[in-house]
């Protein structure tokens, strides 16, 4: 840039022949030309641009044109970016900035790129800013490396949090740092219990076991290794799992996986073997033979005759092997030629499976041999053996069952976690736009309202989707009660087409009711047969197209309540018919279905159907032709039930001590109590609620406490706090994330009247506080 400087006609540009040039310019353009950092001078009213080597490789295709041409005209397309930055350097004031982003066209296209830099103005002999100097730095690489690694790290999150493995994160002395979501589903405890526990804590007896032995050896030998152990859990139960441990730095990570299912099939498949080897041991050779090739006589002894039902004393003295062929299963027999031709040819062993006709009935055989040749390669005799492998057949054909059954629940298994996480994002969406919402529209109540309205919904989706989940888990693992009564099918069937009026109406969809004369009385339980006959109208609804018709029908059969809905949707394929009632089974979506489910609708109705002592079946004529689902009840005696009181909680305003630890879900919960009317106390910790609760000298009517506490659990400090005056006659309540029946057995033994599970229903709360008011 020095050569291209001197041998530039200043003359013909804004800033004159060089020895006119201000001092302050003739001082500094030496300098800026020696520098290897990129630096450059705009100097005059015309913003006149000189630069050095380093900043000409940041120009680009813009370099040599750019030399003496107005700086901002050089950067037109980002004159909106730099022109407020050019006016402060020539108001006097210096600029700096570490990062600037700018969208620059200097290479032909338009590109990102960030820049760290110094403007600092040039007084003229004069006094006045004559222009300024520049020295900066690209950073784009930086920058973009920055951003691809918080991105890395993001995703490298979400598939941790995603995926269905565990995964915990321990330092050097094994305390856990970090846990993800299949972590504390595996073992029921949440994150804020497992982050800083000690591994051997948690796990009693793992420390000298082999899964402590590979932990250490891991965090002393610096490479991974992997193990199968048995974990025992507080609770009772044991779990077989596939532990793979890797170090990291200062500490090391371990992904383990809950492979009792795979052990179980494995021990099932090693049983299936042994039975093999057994029968072919019991079994063993049932017959021998000997063909001799040229003169086709074929010689058996009299257990292969036997086998074959041939004639002993013909195969005794031997016959054309035509006479053997005619008791293989025709089906089988060009197979089995085949295979002697070519072991004929080309010589080697023969073995071959076929059905022989013994009896009146085929059973399989094996038989094995080789072909013996003379000097010039003929065959001439031909020896071999014949087993009984019908036991083993059958015995295979039950492991490839068993093994088949394993690929198609896996199948099942990722299909399920691909819906779930559709599913789960559906309603993150909104959530997340509607917080940003109440972020930016404090001032507008409308929107603000609108927005907790949609985070209201979506997180009530949510919990549905949880609940559904849960519901299905306990039902199909036979952990349900039913309550038994004479019901009515009539008002199961208007319950339900209430339940569902939403969905149907939203659809534009014709639900149709045709439910006879007479009462359909059955014994069950009023609340899961409505969940049986809604769950089949919600099937109906989200498979049929928009404006689709569907008809529920209920009348009395051979004394039996039959039930049937019938749509106009997208049918079902054959092949699917048999597989409808499966868990996390679906048929395949259709581009206006957007109700979306997790499969587990349809698996729900069979096994409560069942529990009811019913059959529910499915039909369908065939894809885009609807489909009808036939539920069958047994019919009982009418016994009729005295109506339940109603409860008429007392108005009034109660005292409620809440703690939890997690701020912001006890201040929400407070603000909805005193909404309600309430008076509300707050702690975030047990011992703060211990000390506010000896202080009091007034009593609460309720507690609602968390059970995650970080000092204590919630069970422990229910029991403390009844030791104090101000809780002694008070109500508890149980806030927890944990649901399962042995969880509400545990809360109710610590002394909780009521167990709420996150997030709590709004409805369900009132009614448990509204009697207690002014207790």
């Amino acid at each position: 840039m020095a050569q291209r400087l001197r041998t530039t006609d200043w003359e013909a540009t804004a800033l004159g022949a060089p020895q006119e040039w201000d001092a302050a310019l003739k001082t500094l353009a030496p300098i800026m030309l020696a520098s290897n950092q990129p630096m450059f001078i705009v100097w005059g009213e015309s913003r006149c641009l000189l630069y050095n080597d380093a900043y000409a490789t940041i120009l680009a295709s813009k370099h040599p044109a750019a030399l003496t041409r107005d700086f901002l005209d050089v950067w037109h397309e980002i004159r909106e970016s730099l022109a407020p930055i050019v006016h402060a350097a020539y108001g006097g004031e210096p600029v700096q900035m570490d990062d600037i982003e700018l969208w620059m066209e200097r290479r032909g296209y338009r590109e990102e790129a960030h820049f760290s830099f110094f403007y600092a103005p040039l007084r003229a002999e004069s006094g006045e800013i004559g222009g300024f100097y520049c020295a900066c730095n690209e950073i784009t690489a930086q920058i973009l490396a920055e951003r691809r690694l918080s991105e890395s790290e993001s995703r490298h999150r979400g598939v941790l949090e995603n995926m269905e493995e565990g995964f915990v994160l321990f330092d050097s002395e094994f305390n856990l740092l970090e846990v993800n979501q299949a972590t504390m589903r595996m073992v029921q405890l949440p994150r804020e219990v497992l982050i800083g526990r000690n591994h051997w804590e948690l796990f009693p007896g793992t420390r000298e076991g082999s899964v402590g032995h590979m932990y250490r050896q891991v965090a002393a030998e610096r490479r991974a290794q992997s193990l199968e152990h048995l974990y025992r859990f507080t609770d009772g139960r044991e779990r077989w799992f596939e532990v793979r441990a890797f170090p990291v730095a200062d500490g090391i990570a371990a992904v383990f996986q809950d492979v009792t299912e795979r052990r179980q099939l494995q021990e099932e498949l090693t049983a299936s073997f042994e039975r093999v080897q057994l029968a072919l041991d019991a079994g063993a050779i049932v017959g021998t033979w000997v063909w001799s090739i040229p003169e086709d006589r074929f010689v058996a002894d009299e257990r292969f005759a036997l086998c074959f039902g041939l004639d002993p004393a013909t195969l005794r003295t031997g016959a054309p092997i035509s006479y053997a062929f005619a008791a293989i299963h025709p089906e089988d027999a060009p197979r089995v030629r085949q295979e002697l031709e070519r072991v004929l040819q080309l010589g080697g062993p023969y073995r071959c499976q076929y059905r022989v006709l013994r009896n009146g009935a085929y059973c399989w055989v094996e038989a094995s041999g080789r072909a013996e040749m003379d000097d010039q390669g003929h065959p001439v005799r031909f020896p071999g053996v014949l087993l009984d492998v019908e036991e083993r057949r059958r015995v295979e054909a039950e492991r490839d069952q068993m093994l088949e059954t394993l690929r198609l629940s896996d199948r099942r298994k990722d299909e399920f976690l691909a819906m779930l996480a559709h599913e789960l994002r559906n309603p993150l969406a909104p959530i997340s736009t509607a917080a940003q919402v109440l972020k930016l529209a404090r001032g507008e109540p409308q929107r603000v309202d609108e927005a907790s309205k949609v985070i209201s919904r979506q997180v009530s989706h949510l919990t549905k989707l949880v609940d559904d989940l849960l519901d299905v888990s306990r039902v199909t693992r036979g952990l349900v009660q039913l309550e038994l009564h004479a019901v009515d099918m009539r008002t199961v069937v208007s319950a339900a087409v209430e339940q569902v009026k939403p969905l149907v109406q939203s659809r534009d969809h014709e639900l149709r009711t045709r439910l006879g004369a007479g009462t359909c009385t059955v014994r069950g339980d009023f609340h899961r047969l409505v969940q049986i006959v809604a769950n089949l109208l919600n099937n109906a609804a989200k498979y049929t197209p928009q404006g689709g018709v569907i008809e529920v029908a209920l009348a009395p059969e051979g004394g039996r309540a039959v039930l049937t809905v019938t749509d106009n949707g997208v049918g079902i394929a054959a092949d699917m018919i048999l597989h409808v009632f499966e868990l996390f089974t679906q048929a395949e979506r259709t581009p206006d279905r957007s109700q979306g489910g997790l499969g587990i609708g349809l698996a729900l109705v069979r096994t409560l159907v069942q529990l009811h002592g019913g059959e529910v079946r499915a039909n369908s004529p065939g894809l885009h032709k609807g489909s009808t689902f036939r539920v069958e009840l047994p019919l009982a005696p009418v016994h009729p039930v005295a109506p339940e009181p109603a409860v008429n909680p007392r108005a009034g305003a109660a005292r409620i001590f809440v703690v939890d630890d997690n701020v912001d879900a006890a201040e929400t919960l407070r603000d909805l109590l005193e909404l309600m009317g309430h008076s509300v106390t707050l702690a975030h910790d047990a011992h703060g609620a211990l000390r506010q609760a000896a202080q009091a000298t007034t009593p609460w009517d309720a507690f609602i406490l968390d059970i995650g506490l970080p000092d204590m659990t919630g069970y422990e400090l229910a029991q403390r706090l009844r030791e104090q005056a101000a809780a002694r006659n008070s109500t508890f309540v149980a806030l927890t994330g944990y649901g399962q029946p042995h969880d509400r057995v545990i809360s109710k033994a610590s002394g909780f009247q009521h167990h709420l599970v996150k997030p709590a229903d709004v409805a369900v709360l009132a009614e448990i506080v509204a009697p207690i008011a002014h207790s």
